[in-house]
């Protein structure tokens, strides 16, 4: 049975690799294509207030000197109380250093410098 030319035009066609698109089919907007599209957006907040410039008396040497003086001295004693601490467990008279000295005093100063380490850094200057 043929069909006539009006019947065939009204038909889709079937065309290999190209897409008829049709106009009759409303556009639905969907749920998630909205919360994409705001999410999309540009949020633009407002810049915070800039801080007024703090004004500084120490001179240009001590802006580029992560530490200050007394924090270079005291780092320096307690590295040397760190070798003094080391070298009395080394100087040890007993087997394998198990003396009072290598399992005791030593590991005292030893950790006492340590102490003094971390004060020296975090010290700061009053005033």
């Amino acid at each position: 049975m043929a069909k006539s030319r009006k019947q065939r035009k009204n038909q889709p066609s079937p065309q290999k690799g190209k897409a008829r698109t049709q106009t009759s089919k409303p556009v639905v907007e969907t749920k998630q294509s909205t919360e994409t599209a705001t999410l999309t957006k540009k949020i633009e907040k407002p810049a915070p207030p800039k801080a007024s410039p703090q004004k500084t008396t120490s001179s240009s040497t001590d802006a580029a000197m992560p530490f200050g003086q007394m924090n270079y001295f005291i780092m320096i004693a307690g590295i040397l109380l760190l070798l003094l601490g080391f070298y009395i467990m080394a100087s040890d008279k007993e087997t394998f250093g198990f003396g009072f000295y290598g399992l005791t005093l030593g590991p005292i100063i030893v950790f006492v410098s340590f102490m003094i380490q971390f004060f020296a850094i975090f010290y700061k200057k009053k005033g």
